[in-house]
């Protein structure tokens, strides 16, 4: 048994006959869990102490599963309180920039089928993805020069949004993953054989997914966008977008990291986006 897994947890685990192996996530009021069963069978056991706080998590398994995307198996919900979600568990390594093209290209047809389906506002309480995106940005700028920030990188964040406003504007919502970040897209044997943590799925911009992939290597985007887009396509304001929305994750991920203690995580972004924010003209 882990340390770290809270009595609560191994409770919960032992009435499934499943004894906690690994901590994979913990926030407040939510742990997620890799257990095992007396065969040497592995399983994901997702917790949260509010009633019905995993019920998204259900609904975004069954809404991707049904366009093809290949989700783990929910083998028991119980709304609760506490919440609990048993997953069957994907064995495979995230995908990256060494992965091979074609996989690459796979996460990009798997991104595409996700934006088929539609994503109505609110945009976490905008009306629109530009007035999302532009509060957004207000934020992130706001807290970037309390690590550091000079008023020259924050003035060239500000000006980037301000080019971007009509592209912002025109830009529609679909459903996206939000967080779907390499480490989620599990391949094996050159393919992808998951998609995990969907709690985030939602209303969004299909371009936010498409920099999320490549929150800690940009190396991904580039056959990752190739895979999303249909031969010949060409969609110049897809690709405008892109590079803001990525150092907007970075800034916005170092803060959250950050101020949830993560100080090695929140650091590498932190020096990711300001290595980006210098390239910026």
């Amino acid at each position: 048994m882990v340390r770290s897994v809270t009595d609560d947890v191994v409770q919960l685990a032992a009435q499934f006959a499943l004894r906690p192996t690994r901590l994979l996530q913990a926030g407040p009021g939510r742990a997620t869990v890799q257990v095992q069963d007396q065969d040497g069978s592995l399983f994901v056991l997702k917790t949260a102490t509010a009633p019905g706080a995993l019920a998204g998590d259900v609904d975004a398994n069954q809404t991707l599963r049904a366009v093809g995307v290949p989700v783990p198996e929910i083998l028991d919900h119980r709304v609760g309180p506490p919440s609990v979600l048993l997953l069957r568990w994907i064995e495979g390594d995230p995908v990256g920039s060494t992965s091979p093209v074609r996989t690459q290209r796979e996460v990009g047809h798997l991104l595409r089928a996700v934006h088929t389906l539609p994503g109505a506002p609110p945009f976490s309480g905008q009306p629109t993805v530009g007035a999302w995106i532009a509060a957004w940005t207000a934020e992130v700028a706001a807290w970037w020069p309390s690590v550091g920030a000079g008023e020259a990188q924050v003035r060239r964040l500000l000006d980037q949004l301000d080019d971007l406003g009509p592209v912002l504007a025109a830009r529609e919502g679909r459903l996206t993953l939000f967080d779907g970040r390499a480490e989620h897209f599990l391949v094996r044997d050159g393919g992808v054989v998951g998609l995990i943590d969907l709690h985030d799925v939602g209303p969004g911009d299909p371009a936010m997914d498409l920099a999320v992939i490549g929150l800690t290597d940009d190396r991904l985007i580039p056959e990752v966008l190739n895979g999303y887009l249909a031969e010949r396509e060409h969609d110049p304001d897809l690709r405008s977008v892109i590079p803001f929305y990525l150092l907007l994750r970075r800034l916005a991920g170092a803060e959250w990291q950050l101020r949830n203690g993560s100080t090695s995580a929140g650091t590498r972004l932190l020096r990711l986006a300001a290595r980006q924010a210098a390239e910026v003209p």
